[in-house]
């Protein structure tokens, strides 16, 4: 069976979950100008603070919680990039493209590659993909210390690889994947590696994808995707099918909806429930609004009984 184009990968909360793992801009990871964290006072702390509870809501799907705590932010500090970041990121998430471009313009004291990626996921969002995979391999092209600076952390590279993956699904599925590959190779990053998957589930690549998820995992996204593989071929654990069903059911009991997506997902693709799975991946969009998430719930509305 081969997958419509609507089973694509992961929605962009990989960049927020790669934004995660990033290490924090300033002086040690090559800045171009003064460091970041140049100033000591009182507001520069309180920036930090606030970036940091806004990284704990955001993990949390919290994000109007996390987008006010980081507005704070950039009033205490308009200099602070991290914020800006990430407030990009989640206003990709729930589908704000202007508000996620914006933010990229506040970014001062950050390496070139970081500046294209974030202006990159923007022009991707807005179907401009071709442009945004244009910009990117021009500056992966570059030398490291050109697009990175001194003290260049390959963790930025793998974040404009998978930006690349993202970019190149509308080409090629296979170019998407190969983009993913390389960015999982400087940084082994579960939501990649979940997106990875998805582009070898629509070309059909079902080994590959079952080699893909042989690494240990312990994110829900990489632990559904084991399942679909694994009930295409026929080798599914009932137990562990049984095991996710009812921590979904406990979810459901709690009227917590922080993993629709997945959840959807499962009940779509594991354990068919296609009723349940469209309730879930419309209270999905309530949460993020990516084109993605839009892809998932159209899945669910016509799949078949």
């Amino acid at each position: 069976m081969r997958f419509a184009k609507p089973y694509t990968h992961l929605p962009r909360a990989v960049a927020i979950a790669v934004l995660a793992a990033l290490p924090l801009v300033g002086a040690t990871h090559g800045t171009h100008g003064p460091a970041l964290l140049h100033d000591a006072g009182k507001e520069t702390v309180s920036s930090l603070a606030l970036v940091a509870a806004a990284r704990r809501a955001q993990s949390a799907h919290r994000f109007d919680e996390a987008l006010q705590l980081l507005a704070r932010a950039t009033v205490h500090n308009p200099y602070n990039d991290n914020a800006w970041l990430m407030e990009s990121a989640i206003a990709l998430l729930r589908g704000d493209a202007d508000a996620a471009a914006n933010a990229c313009r506040q970014l001062r004291r950050v390496p070139a590659v970081v500046i294209v990626t974030c202006q990159s996921r923007v022009l991707t969002a807005n179907g401009q993909s071709a442009l945004a995979l244009s910009q990117l391999r021009a500056v992966l092209a570059m030398s490291p210390v050109e697009y990175l600076g001194q003290g260049a952390h390959p963790t930025w590279r793998a974040w404009a690889l998978s930006a690349a993956g993202d970019a190149a699904r509308s080409e090629s599925t296979a170019l998407a994947a190969r983009y993913y590959r390389d960015s999982l190779a400087l940084d082994n990053n579960e939501q990649v590696r979940a997106a990875l998957v998805d582009m070898l589930l629509i070309d059909n690549r079902w080994e590959e994808a079952e080699q893909a998820l042989r690494e240990p995992f312990g994110s829900l996204a990489l632990q559904v995707r084991t399942l679909i593989v694994a009930r295409h071929r026929k080798n599914i654990d009932p137990e562990e099918v049984d095991r996710l069903h009812r921590r979904f059911r406990r979810y459901l009991a709690e009227e917590d909806f922080t993993h629709a997506r997945e959840m959807a997902r499962f009940y779509l693709d594991v354990m068919p429930d296609k009723a349940l799975a469209a309730t879930l991946a419309e209270q999905n969009l309530v949460l993020q609004r990516e084109t993605e998430d839009l892809l998932l719930w159209q899945r669910t509305r016509y799949a078949s009984p």
